[in-house]
Formats: C-alpha cells, structure tokens, sequence
C-alpha cells in the first residue's frame, strides 16, 4: 500500500496516483504499508509488555500486604501477650503490697486495741480527774470495778449495781459492760466510773462513764435516775474532759 503524502489515504502500492486527490505517487515507496504494519506488530508488543509489568507489579503489592498483615498479626499477638504478662505482674505486685499492707494494717489495730487502757492509763486518768475537778470546784471518786468504793448516786451504788441496771443512751437501749483493757463485745466497754456523788455541790451529782465505743474514746455522762432500775446517759458535752480522755488512751 501508499500512502498519499497529501491527504493520507491509502492507495494499492502500483498505484502512480491517489485515488482521492490525483497527488503523483511516483516518489512514494510502497513500504510504508509494511512500516505501519511493524507499527501496529510493534505496539502490540509494547502493550503485552506494560500488562506483563502492571501483572508482576500487582503480585509483588499482594505478596507485600500479605506479608505485612502476617507480620502485624504476629506483632500484635506478642503485644498483647506481653501486656497480659505486664498485667499479671502489676496485679501480683498489687495483691502482695495490699496483703502486706492488710497484715501491716491488722498488726498495727491489734497493737493498739491491746494498749487501749491499762493499770498506768488508769492512774493517768486518776490524776486528771482531780486536776479537773479542783478547776470545777468538785470532788470525784473512782468508783470502778477495779476498786472498794462506794458510791450512792440516786439509790444506786457503784461499783456494786453496775451489772444490775439497765443502761440507755440518748434513750436507746444500749449494752454496758466493765473491762479492764478496753476491748470487748458490748456497745460501750467501760473503763473507769468517776463520780461526785458523795461529795455533791451546787451544781448537782454528776456520775461519768469512761468507755471504749467501737474503738473510739467516749465519755458518757448522767445527772439523774430515770427509775425503774435504769440510768439514761449522753456524751459530755465538756471539751477539756474529752480530750484530757481521749489523749489518754491513745497514748502509747
């Protein structure tokens, strides 16, 4: 075939004019038929080739996604296994300080509720009482358990009717009971029982309640008998009595 070099049509290759326009083909070589062919071969290659390129560049991507989701998952398994190691370990680490810490704890309470009151506490109290009530002009007398005394407040004798009097506090119904150390399982364990009531003054007899009450220092205080074999208490309302007690106690 030719090729007119004037309007490019195709004319058959012993043509000596083209067909459309009448341009002299003389000069034109019939070659460029077979050019154009090798053109067409040619790209037809170059095409095969890219597609052969695009197809081995798509399997390296999918090999290296593949690779890399396989080597995240791995990462993330030893991650997490490692933060399951680091959460055993904290945990161990906090159960043992809470253990020591409990054991510490309970160690420490069982110190103190032992040395909650003793003989030399009782002296201790024995002294402020009679500093405190030279201050408030009146004369108290221990009359605990622990001693020989008797003391008449309002028909009832101390220490002898302790255990035989029911016992209120801001008119609830509570248990009373003596102890030497300051544990026990009543509500209030009394330790010491100061009274004036055999030396009244003007200010009326007052009988006071030296207790451990869940643990804490109280000092309980009655003015009056209720009757029907009964005595109704309240805290002291006295500040320089509360603290005078509660220093003693917790005194090592």
């Amino acid at each position: 075939m030719k090729k007119c070099p004037k309007c490019g049509s195709e004319n058959p290759k012993n043509a000596n004019f083209c067909k459309k326009c009448g341009k002299s083909l003389l000069n034109v070589k019939p070659e460029t038929q077979s050019l154009r062919r090798t053109g067409n071969h040619n790209g037809g290659q170059n095409y095969n080739h890219k597609r052969y390129k695009y197809i081995v560049f798509l399997i390296a991507v999918i090999i290296i996604l593949i690779g890399w989701m396989l080597l995240s998952k791995s990462s993330n398994e030893r991650h997490s296994s490692e933060e399951s190691m680091s959460i055993d370990v904290v945990q161990s680490a906090k159960s043992k300080k809470t253990t020591e810490s409990t054991s510490k704890l309970e160690s420490s309470s069982s110190s103190q509720t032992v040395k909650l009151w003793n003989s030399n506490k009782a002296s201790q109290l024995a002294s402020f009482m009679q500093s405190w009530g030279n201050q408030m002009n009146q004369q108290y007398e221990n009359c605990g358990e622990d001693t020989n005394n008797d003391v008449d407040f309002h028909d009832y004798h101390f220490p002898n009717d302790f255990g035989n009097i029911n016992y209120r506090v801001n008119n609830e119904p509570v248990s009373v009971t003596w102890s030497a150390d300051g544990q026990g399982d009543a509500d209030y364990n009394v330790v010491a029982i100061y009274s004036d009531a055999n030396n009244p003054s003007s200010a009326g007899t007052h009988l006071y309640f030296f207790a451990i009450h869940n643990g804490s220092p109280i000092v309980l205080i009655t003015e009056q008998s209720d009757g029907e074999n009964q005595l109704n208490f309240k805290e002291t309302a006295n500040r320089d009595l509360r603290a005078g007690f509660e220093k003693i106690v917790n005194e090592n």
